[in-house]
C-alpha cells in the first residue's frame, strides 16, 4: 500500500519552518530597534541631565512588547504543535480504520469462501447418499431376485426329488446372481475409498488455500503496521526537532529580556544618582545665593565633581548597552557641566537657575510617579 499523506506533511512542516525563520527575522529587527533607541537614549542624556528618563521610558515600552511577543510566540508554536498533534493523530486513526476495514473484508471473503466449499461438500456428499442409496436399492433388488431364485430352487429340488429333473436355466441364473453380489461388494468398496480420497484431497487443499491466505494476511498486516510505526516515529522526531528549536528561540529571547531588566535595574540606580545630584545642586545653589562670595570655589569644585561622576556613569551605562547588545559598538562622547568663577555672572543666572531647579523638581516628582507605575511592569519576571 502507498501512503501518500507524507508530501502535505512535509509541506506543513516546512511552512512552519518559514513562519519561525519570519518571526526570528523580525524579533532581531525588533531587537535592532531597541539598540538604537537605546543609543538615542544614551545620546539624549549626553546632553541633558534627565534626559535619559525618555530612554528609560522607550526600553520599559519596548520590554512590555517584546514580553508580549514572546508570550504570542509561546501561545502560537503551542497551537502548532497540538495541530500537529491533532493532525498526525487524525492520520493515525484513518490508517487504522482502512486496516480495519481491510481486515474485516478480508474475514468476510474467508468465511464466504468457506460457506461456498461447505455448500458443494454437502452437494457432493448428498450425491454420494444418493449414490449409496442407488446401489444398496440395487442389492436389496439382487437379494430379492436371489431370495426368489433361492426359492424356486427348493422348489425345483423338491419337485426333483419327485421328478428327477433339473432346469439349466435356473443354475444359471442363480451363478449370475452370486456373480452380480460379488460385483456389487467391489463397486461399494471402490466407491468408498474414491470418496474418502476425494474429501482428503478437497480438505488438504482447503487447509492450504486457508493456509497462504492467512499467511499473506498476516504478512500485509506486518508490513503496514511497520510502515506505520515509520510515519509515527517520524512525526515525532519532527515534532521533537520543532520543539527543540522553538524552545532554543524563546530560551534567546528570555535571555535578553532579562539582560534588559538588568539594564532596567541600572537606569533605576542611575536615575537615583541623578536625582541626589540635583538635590546636591539645588542645595548648593542655595547657599550660593545666601553667600555667593564664600561658596564660589566650592561650588564650581561640585559642579566640576558631578559631571565627572555624571560622565564615569554614562561610560558604565554605555557599556552595559554593549554587553546587552551582543558587542555592538556605541561611540559616545562624554559631557561636562562648565562652571564659572565670575560672581557677577553667577548671579545673574540665579533666577533662571532657580526655575530651572523648580521644573528639575517638578519632573523629578511626575518622574517619581512614573517610575512607580512601570515598576510593576518592568520586573515581572520573565515566563517560563
Amino acid at each position: 500500500m502507498t501512503y501518500s499523506s507524507k508530501a502535505p506533511s512535509t509541506s506543513r512542516i516546512e511552512t512552519l519552518n518559514q513562519s519561525a525563520r519570519a518571526i526570528i527575522a523580525q524579533k532581531d529587527a525588533e531587537i535592532e530597534k531597541l539598540n538604537r533607541q537605546i543609543d538615542e537614549a544614551e545620546e539624549y542624556l549626553q546632553h541633558h541631565n534627565l534626559g535619559f528618563v525618555n530612554g528609560k521610558i522607550d526600553v520599559e515600552s519596548e520590554l512590555e512588547a517584546l514580553q508580549q511577543e514572546l508570550m504570542e510566540i509561546r501561545a502560537r508554536s503551542e497551537q502548532d504543535f497540538e495541530f500537529l498533534k491533532l493532525k498526525q493523530q487524525r492520520e493515525i486513526d484513518a490508517i487504522n480504520e482502512k486496516h480495519h476495514q481491510e481486515i474485516l473484508a478480508l474475514k468476510k471473503q474467508i468465511a464466504k469462501t468457506e460457506n461456498n466449499q461447505l455448500d458443494i461438500s454437502n452437494k457432493q456428499q448428498h450425491a454420494s447418499k444418493m449414490y449409496k442409496d442407488t446401489v444398496s436399492q440395487n442389492r436389496r433388488n439382487l437379494e430379492e431376485m436371489s431370495s426368489n431364485l433361492l426359492e424356486t430352487s427348493i422348489h425345483e429340488r423338491q419337485n426333483e426329488s419327485s421328478s428327477s429333473y433339473v432346469d439349466p436355466e435356473v443354475i444359471k441364473a442363480q451363478r449370475r446372481a452370486k456373480e452380480t453380489e460379488k460385483e456389487v461388494e467391489e463397486l461399494e468398496k471402490q466407491l468408498n475409498s474414491l470418496v474418502s480420497e476425494q474429501k482428503e484431497k478437497e480438505e488438504q487443499i482447503q487447509f492450504e488455500k486457508a493456509e497462504a491466505k492467512k499467511r499473506k494476511a498476516e504478512a500485509k498486516v506486518a508490513e503496514r503496521q511497520k510502515k506505520l510505526q515509520e510515519r509515527e516515529n517520524e512525526y515525532k522526531n519532527q515534532i521533537a526537532e520543532m520543539k527543540n528549536k522553538y524552545e532554543g528561540e524563546i530560551e534567546k529571547l528570555q535571555n535578553e529580556l532579562s539582560q534588559l531588566i538588568d539594564l532596567n535595574g541600572e537606569l533605576d540606580d542611575e536615575l537615583a544618582k541623578v536625582l541626589a545630584e540635583n538635590t546636591t545642586k539645588a542645595n548648593n545653589l542655595e547657599a550660593l545665593k545666601n553667600s555667593p562670595s564664600d561658596a564660589t570655589i566650592e561650588n564650581d569644585h561640585n559642579i566640576s565633581a558631578s559631571s565627572s561622576s555624571r560622565s564615569s556613569r554614562r561610560k558604565e551605562s554605555a557599556s552595559s548597552s554593549r554587553i546587552m547588545k551582543k558587542g555592538k559598538k556605541v561611540s559616545k562622547s562624554t559631557t561636562s557641566i562648565k562652571s564659572t568663577t565670575n560672581p557677577s555672572q553667577l548671579f545673574a543666572d540665579l533666577p533662571f537657575v532657580e526655575a530651572e531647579i523648580i521644573r528639575l523638581t517638578e519632573e523629578n516628582n511626575d518622574l517619581r510617579k512614573e517610575l512607580r507605575r512601570l515598576d510593576k511592569l518592568a520586573y515581572i519576571a520573565p515566563p517560563k
